[in-house]
């Protein structure tokens, strides 16, 4: 009887401890995706040029057809880049604008003689990113706070008796900073002065239209844009990763590689800080460059018990082509004004199309031992061994 009563015991705890396992194991993380150039050669005198047409994580505008951000690689030798040999440059975009990519991220270029003073686009408006109401205007009650970034908020305090004049109000940390009467078509601009430089516009945006009503008056906004007060300043002789910043002109941030670059076969690297890595061959000298984005893993939501409603899937954006027009090494920019109009394109994600993949070897994502996958299965055995054991038991009885 003691000898049924331990096996019954011991057989209960490798339930729960397979439970536990199968549980553990069904917790989902985010696993980085790699965000891969097209591959090539890294022989003795090989030179590889990256730009926004063969690598999605650099910036391309699909409204030009033009990049704004390059990368330019020398190998001396064999996966070798010697000083300067690794030069990457980022322009600016939009005109007056001045958006700019660097490394990855977009800012905003304050300063209109240097682009070093980067700010963080916060809040921006337009046809290519909407509020949350799905359309690009806002619209605000008189009274209501509306929350922006960094502390900051907007008030519409008064809408006056035939819907011409607004008064706006935005606040910092709950303190009156700047207020202004406008009208419909008017321009709300506050500015600030950052780092010594005069005249920074922290937030704008237009005044559509205003109605006044008997139970309420609303403000319509349009072209919001916010940016932070609190800025990146990019430096001579700053360094990210190998390379150092080596040049900054007021339309033009330049790095290089400060020190030798040295890759193995069948190795990855860090190339461009933690941004830009590198992949190198087991089998001969050729790689690709590469960037990793962590995707967070899809909410799960509860069925609502309705069957005459469709399931509800989750949508993936493909924005990368397939197709990619033929490299330019050449680092000018297109406009005249030496501006590309490429802010409204991010860096795009993998296609969910698994045959795109297989055709194109600038976005297939791989595995090796760096990069194991997680293994799925654990519920089903949990759940094999869990039956086991109960048949077991009643054998015992």
């Amino acid at each position: 009887m003691d000898r049924n009563n331990t096996l019954k015991s011991i057989t209960i705890g490798i339930v729960l401890v397979l439970s536990i396992v199968a549980l553990c194991a069904g917790t989902v993380s985010a696993k980085p995706i790699e965000i891969r150039a097209l591959p090539g050669s890294i022989t003795t005198g090989s030179d590889m040029y990256l730009d926004g047409f063969n690598f999605s994580a650099l910036q391309y505008s699909i409204k030009k057809n033009t990049t704004v951000e390059f990368l330019n690689l020398h190998f001396a030798s064999n996966g070798t880049i010697k000083e300067d040999g690794a030069v990457y440059t980022t322009s600016t975009c939009k005109g007056s604008m001045r958006f700019i990519w660097f490394m990855g991220c977009e800012y905003r270029s304050l300063d209109p003689d240097k682009a070093n003073l980067l700010s963080k686009i916060l809040i921006c408006f337009d046809k290519y990113d909407a509020p949350a109401e799905g359309n690009t205007k806002k619209t605000l009650a008189t009274g209501e706070r509306w929350e922006l970034k960094e502390g900051y908020s907007l008030v519409a305090s008064q809408v006056d008796l035939i819907g011409n004049k607004v008064y706006l109000n935005i606040y910092k940390n709950g303190e009156a900073v700047y207020d202004e009467v406008l009208q419909p078509g008017d321009y709300f601009v506050y500015n600030e002065t950052i780092d010594d430089v005069e005249d920074i516009t922290l937030f704008t945006c237009h005044v559509d239209s205003a109605f006044r009503g008997t139970d309420s008056n609303v403000v319509i906004l349009s072209v919001v844009r916010q940016y932070s007060d609190n800025p990146k300043k990019i430096e001579i002789g700053d360094e990210y990763g190998d390379f150092e910043v080596k040049e900054i002109t007021d339309k033009k941030i330049t790095l290089k590689n400060a020190n030798t670059i040295s890759f193995s076969l069948f190795e990855r690297e860090e190339l461009l800080g933690d941004w830009i890595k590198f992949r190198v061959s087991e089998n001969g000298w050729w790689g690709y460059a590469y960037t990793e984005i962590a995707l967070a893993a899809p909410e799960v939501r509860e069925s609502t018990g309705n069957p005459g409603l469709p399931p509800v899937e989750t949508a993936v954006t493909n924005s990368t082509p397939t197709t990619a027009p033929t490299s330019v090494a050449d680092t000018s920019v297109a406009d005249a004004s030496g501006d590309t109009d490429a802010s409204e394109d991010a860096p795009a994600l993998p296609p969910e199309d698994a045959s795109a993949t297989e055709n194109n070897p600038a976005q297939e994502t791989g595995t090796d031992a760096a990069h194991t996958e997680s293994v799925p299965g654990f519920g089903v055995l949990s759940a094999i061994a869990g039956l086991f054991a109960v048949a077991y038991i009643r054998r015992l009885k």
